[in-house]
């Protein structure tokens, strides 16, 4: 309870650096052209944080035999330092954004019959209401979930179900690396083909379909094939949750420019950022209580996420052929 207790602070301070962090993004790379492939390297920061902070810990704490407690002192002084740049060196930017190819026309009407409310403040009710917004709530719920099941109960799952031993280790680092990759790849090509959700249910299927062919795996399969379907099932999905957690945020926000953009942007990605760390807190319950089928789990989250993008995907691929014809 006590230790419960002490996470609070910290995990609130961090939900409120997600919106600031949203906003300040928008207002940097907002200019739509590359924020694509920008914002997919901004995202592998979280999945080398994860991949540093595992390395470090397992080494301090099993080879140089630190106390845990010694661990979380270091931790501090990393966040500490780390600070530092972000609030000596980053300049406060303030940029309009004007991305019309991929801006729908229910938005851009929201945001003519809003334009005398410029200075007041978006509601969450309102918010809720805006075209995609609970849309991209549900797949991002569905997809931090299964990144956060990975993350957890990768090594686990890997080591006492599949029995790979030592192997378990480089599987999980191929897993990381492998949705780095493709927040980055799966970014830039959404900046090329102008459409940010048409394209993810495609991939978060192919990510299901990555996961389904590892539940076939066992002790007696060739390492080979858990390198090539993990790398298939994470590349697939790191490219939608990249995309989820900022450059469609920024995109609704810069839509949804009922109050102002920052207002409106950090208010829609408290509602996706906090969705999604809820349903990834509980479904936590979900993978101990399952966990000799975390694979499947995942599967089945890649499939609800791409079901959930799919009424809003089509509606970019009509917006955007409608573009493409009257521009020719």
């Amino acid at each position: 309870f006590f230790f419960l207790m002490i996470r609070r602070p910290p995990r609130s301070t961090q939900s409120r650096s997600s919106a600031a962090s949203d906003v300040y993004k928008r207002q940097v790379y907002g200019d739509g052209g590359d924020r694509g492939f920008i914002l997919g390297v901004w995202a592998t920061n979280a999945i080398f944080g994860n991949i540093i902070g595992q390395q470090l810990s397992g080494l301090l704490i099993d080879h140089v035999r630190i106390h845990w407690t010694s661990m979380i002192y270091i931790i501090l002084a990393i966040l500490f330092v780390s600070v530092l740049p972000t609030l000596f060196c980053l300049n406060e930017k303030n940029k309009e954004v004007e991305d019309k190819e991929t801006r729908s026309p229910e938005l851009a009407v929201l945001n003519e019959s809003n334009s005398d409310n410029e200075g007041s403040q978006l509601s969450i009710w309102k918010a809720l209401f805006i075209p995609g917004v609970v849309n991209y709530t549900i797949a991002y719920c569905f997809v931090k979930s299964g990144n956060y099941g990975l993350l957890f109960w990768l090594p686990t799952y890997l080591k006492e179900d599949k029995g790979l031993g030592p192997a378990t280790s480089y599987v999980s680092s191929a897993s990381e690396f492998a949705a780095a990759i493709g927040s980055i790849l799966i970014g830039h090509f959404s900046d090329r083909v102008k459409m940010r959700v048409f394209i993810l249910p495609f991939f978060l299927i192919f990510s299901a379909v990555g996961y389904c062919m590892l539940t076939l795996l066992d002790s007696t399969s060739n390492i080979l094939w858990y390198y090539l379907f993990i790398s298939i099932g994470s590349f697939c999905y790191g490219g939608p949750y990249g995309l989820l957690s900022s450059v469609i945020v920024s995109d609704l926000g810069n839509d949804a420019k009922v109050t102002g953009g920052a207002r409106a942007i950090a208010t829609i990605s408290g509602i996706v950022e906090g969705s999604g760390s809820f349903s990834s807190a509980v479904s936590q319950i979900i993978f101990a209580i399952m966990k000799n089928s975390l694979f499947t789990i995942v599967m089945i989250m890649m499939v609800i996420a791409g079901i959930s993008l799919l009424p809003r995907g089509i509606k970019e691929f009509r917006n955007r052929a409608q573009h493409l014809m009257k521009s020719s």
